[in-house]
């Protein structure tokens, strides 16, 4: 449905397409499912009835980085090229570039919007990434009511009590306890031992997640 010669999904044939729920893409336990998420106030045509329904949610999102997914100080908007995680913005990372090893690197994590009806939340169409500085379920404690704007308050998280489930780059997925230490996440996050801000990894064992 993507018209390829366009540089975005801003065209209406584009915008359209991004509109398109996919099951796959959408955690059972999302009380966001079927929500359509506000991308932008600048265009006069809209997925659904309202001003508000942009693009489909999705409930969850690639792993880009260790600290932060975006480009400071411009904030969330503008998102990194050059992450230390797999899935940055452009990334061409491959199997060979993940020396920390493929089932011990994470590729993606469970995301929650801020709540049924806010229309604020993860949408597929675009940018989906996230950073693991601020571990797991944070928006859950902070509800924030800017997601995308504020990568103090943002991170992966899930209704799953106590944690949210992980892709790793080897294919295996497994649930990730929110008490998990902050340098084994970073760990995790990264792909070949060194993070974007300087931090060198942990020895990570399966039972430190």
């Amino acid at each position: 449905m993507f018209d390829f010669n366009e540089t975005g999904f801003t065209d209406p044939i584009s915008f359209k397409a991004g509109g398109q729920f996919i099951a796959s893409y959408s955690c059972p336990s999302d009380l966001q499912s079927g929500e359509w998420i506000n991308a932008t106030n600048f265009f006069t045509y809209h997925n659904g009835p309202t001003p508000q329904d942009d693009m489909a949610v999705t409930s969850m999102a690639g792993v880009a980085d260790s600290f932060n997914h975006s480009c400071p100080p411009l904030g969330d908007v503008f998102i990194r090229p050059n992450g230390d995680g797999v899935l940055f913005q452009r990334s061409k990372i491959r199997i060979k570039n993940i020396a920390d090893g493929t089932s011990k690197t994470l590729m993606v994590g469970e995301a929650v919007g801020a709540g049924p009806g806010t229309h604020l939340g993860y949408f597929w169409v675009t940018h989906n990434i996230l950073h693991t500085r601020n571990g797991i379920n944070l928006p859950l404690r902070l509800k924030p009511t800017a997601l995308f704007g504020n990568p103090s308050q943002t991170g992966f998280a899930s209704h799953h009590p106590g944690g949210c489930h992980f892709l790793f780059v080897d294919g295996s997925a497994h649930f990730v306890s929110e008490e998990i230490a902050a340098d084994v996440m970073r760990s995790l996050t990264t792909r070949n031992g060194i993070s974007s801000n300087g931090l060198t990894d942990v020895m990570v064992e399966p039972g430190d997640y």
